[in-house]
């Protein structure tokens, strides 16, 4: 009977991670932004936020935003395997296209660009630079945050 017992527990404590993978990993969590006081541009003032990611000539796509990376302009960060004491940075050319926008525009890595609606946010660029190792252009991907406006306000 104590075999039985022991099987029994092993099954809800089985079920209970599967039920817990399923809740954490698998049920994609809304694209809202968490509230902050006062509207001065904080997380309230957007709807909702997301992230792309887009190769050179290669669009990314999300929240009715397009980025293209046309050209790589710079890539002056710190390889990974060095010591520097400036951290560097990544400039690439890109089109930006929305609803009712199309730009083309120069962005470093930490930039911000402005449509009607949406603010996009340059976060960083793969992979990592090391010492003496080009890397290729079409290897490089561009990560950026989209920010959905509230009411056409940031």
């Amino acid at each position: 009977m104590g075999h039985m017992s022991l099987g029994k527990e092993l099954g809800a404590l089985l079920a209970l991670v599967l039920a817990f993978f399923v809740v954490a990993f698998i049920i994609p969590a809304p694209l809202t932004a968490p509230e902050t006081p006062g509207g001065q541009g904080g997380a309230a003032d957007y709807a909702a936020t997301g992230m792309l990611a887009a190769s050179l000539y290669l669009e990314g796509k999300t929240l009715g935003v397009a980025v293209t990376p046309l050209q790589v302009l710079e890539d002056s960060r710190c390889p990974v395997d060095a010591t520097c004491i400036q951290a560097g940075t990544v400039r690439v050319k890109v089109r930006v296209r929305s609803a009712l926008t199309e730009s083309i525009v120069v962005m470093a890595i930490g930039d911000a660009f402005e449509t009607e609606s949406e603010k996009i946010e340059f976060v960083d660029a793969e992979p990592p630079p090391r010492a003496g190792v080009s890397i290729p252009p079409a290897d490089y991907i561009f990560n950026f945050k989209i920010l959905r406006k509230v009411g056409g306000e940031f």
